[in-house]
């Protein structure tokens, strides 16, 4: 259909805004008082534009950030539902306990 096509090349130049990084297995993710562990190699995304923008505004270069991660997971879950690693990222959400459907919807 011609509208599913228009919606899927939307979707995909959005994606264009996109890099990935790799979290190690083993790497730890701490958010609030719960912990997140890599049981394998996970390729996290993050929206550069969103990255440079939060580095500009910082006084001191943090670098990544998990704000940036959790950015990036979820503009992935809204732009591509079948992605490969989305039920790495919903586990990770859940053992971490973020609720990430009200960014989604």
């Amino acid at each position: 259909m011609k509208r599913d096509k228009y919606f899927e090349e939307y979707y995909q130049n959005k994606r264009n805004d996109i890099s990935f990084i790799s979290l190690k297995k083993g790497a730890t993710i701490n958010f609030k008082d719960k912990k997140y562990i890599t049981k394998e190699e996970l390729p996290v995304p993050i929206r550069v534009d969103k990255l440079l923008e939060d580095i500009n505004k910082q006084n001191d270069i943090d670098g990544i950030t998990l704000n940036n991660i959790i950015d990036g997971i979820i503009y992935i879950f809204a732009t591509d539902s079948n992605f490969e690693y989305i039920d790495n990222y919903k586990d990770m959400f859940k053992e971490l306990n973020f609720d990430f459907i009200p960014y989604v919807i």
